[in-house]
């Protein structure tokens, strides 16, 4: 498994990172206390969802596939639902 946060990296400490073990081994989901993110915040969760998608062994693509989905959904001005 890779490490969500990489050496050096700090995450903000309004994001809390909460293992769940939900969907595979590992996952996790990511509290934000109900607050509005700030930009830094939007991009480490980002990141970290990403991150954690490569930890996935559904997901062939990894990381990828979430970069993917981002474009599709910025290319079309929609935030597509993931897909099941």
């Amino acid at each position: 498994m890779k490490d969500l946060i990489k050496p050096g990296e700090k995450i903000p400490d309004s994001i809390k990172i909460i293992r769940t073990d939900k969907k595979f081994d590992g996952d996790i989901r990511i509290d934000t206390h109900g607050i509005p993110l700030t930009i830094d915040e939007i991009m480490w969760n980002i990141f970290l969802i990403g991150r954690n998608d490569d930890n996935n062994p559904r997901y062939p693509n990894g990381i990828r596939y979430f970069i993917k989905h981002i474009e599709i959904c910025f290319r079309d001005g929609t935030p597509y639902p993931e897909p099941q």
